[in-house]
């Protein structure tokens, strides 16, 4: 089936809510960490486990909120010392608001934050509650946003998200056409969470059957190995219902071919254990249906992104008009958006991964057909 950008996008959206759920106010998480909207933390923790101001997240809310230069600086100023509260109380966990308010980190945390509030949601789960912060009248600053706000802070931010899973997916060595849009989706899921290592474990077993070294069965077995985290029994469980949808790995023949040396159109030949070497290695053979859904795709892509300045340029690709755009325009961050869309597109990654292919297997077609070395005499040292 061809890649559906609108389709995966959706996924996304709503495993995150489900896993999130939406807060259009900042409040505090079970660590005491600042989150807003779809779960964007304003603070991240560093390789040393100290706790800093995320400031890409942190620009990203306050264009989305039109904040003034003033109140940009001083939103900044208050997560930075508040920032400073989290590293005195590294890991401290706390099950309900009011033992959070009792212990020192809360006490320390209201100085900095004003009063922490415990409010009631609706969300795709069933009600649930946050600690919210600057919200209250009392509050050294009062922020709030729209539910399209909160959407457009989340679509901000995802493609630095779609960068990291895809070098996520090139570590693993599982292709961008492996996945389905379910299973991409809970892979973004994971990689927004921060859990980078659970990802590669899951994206790991997704290349393997795609490449036909393992069973449907063992990837199934593997993927719920993979999934489970104890500490987020929920979260892995709506990733696990994603993940069996599992997409359809391309027909490779059975069968050594008849003549297997008369080029790289043909069947590839056997290889040692008898099957037949994956066709990964060899350029793909509906190359115009490829074409066609790359095309298709980019349309989509172009309906659902507005471009920078439609009418300045007209190469003929969607994804270059807007690159031109921006260039011309001189907008750095416009710039840099249309780059990392362009980077995670499941179209980039397939032809990256088919170069590789098609390169590996001239290689290998060149060594088979290199003379092989005399034998003479040992060389003595």
């Amino acid at each position: 089936m061809p890649w559906d950008q609108q389709r995966y996008e959706a996924l996304r959206l709503e495993l995150i809510d489900r896993n999130e759920a939406r807060v259009d106010n900042v409040y505090l998480d079970t660590l005491g960490i600042p989150t807003v909207g779809f779960g964007v933390a304003l603070t991240a923790r560093q390789r040393d486990r100290s706790m800093r101001v995320d400031q890409e997240h942190v620009d990203a809310l306050a264009d989305v909120l039109n904040l003034d230069p003033a109140r940009r600086e001083q939103l900044n100023a208050l997560l930075s010392d508040y920032s400073k509260v989290q590293n005195r109380h590294i890991d401290e966990r706390f099950r309900n608001l009011g033992a959070f308010q009792r212990s020192q980190f809360g006490q320390e945390a209201q100085e900095v934050l004003g009063p922490t509030t415990n409010t009631r949601h609706e969300g795709p789960n069933g009600a649930f509650y946050s600690w919210d912060v600057l919200t209250d009248r009392q509050s050294p600053l009062q922020l709030s946003l729209t539910h399209e706000q909160s959407l457009e802070l989340f679509q901000r931010i995802a493609p630095v998200y779609e960068s990291r899973l895809n070098r996520i997916l090139q570590r693993a060595d599982c292709p961008a056409e492996a996945l389905s849009e379910e299973q991409r989706a809970a892979l973004y899921s994971m990689t927004y969470h921060g859990a980078t290592g659970k990802a590669n474990r899951v994206a790991e077993p997704i290349g393997e059957y795609w490449r036909g070294e393992i069973s449907e069965e063992q990837l199934q077995t593997e993927l719920r190995r993979a999934v489970h985290d104890p500490n987020f029994p929920q979260r892995s469980a709506n990733e696990l219902e994603l993940l069996q949808n599992i997409e359809r790995r391309p027909v490779r023949e059975t069968d050594a071919p008849e003549h297997p040396q008369q080029g790289l159109d043909n069947a590839t030949p056997a290889n040692s254990t008898g099957g037949a070497r994956p066709v990964d290695d060899l350029p793909p053979q509906g190359e115009q249906e490829r074409r066609r859904m790359i095309g298709d795709d980019r349309h989509r892509n172009d309906e659902a992104l507005p471009r920078e300045n439609p009418t300045a340029f007209t190469t003929g690709d969607p994804d270059l008009d807007k690159l031109a755009a921006a260039l011309f325009a001189d907008d750095e961050a416009a710039i840099s958006r249309v780059s990392a869309q362009i980077e995670q597109s499941p179209q980039v990654q397939s032809f990256e991964q088919w170069g590789r292919g098609l390169v590996a297997a001239q290689q290998r077609e060149e060594l088979q057909q290199e003379p092989a070395p005399q034998q003479g005499p040992a060389m003595r040292m």
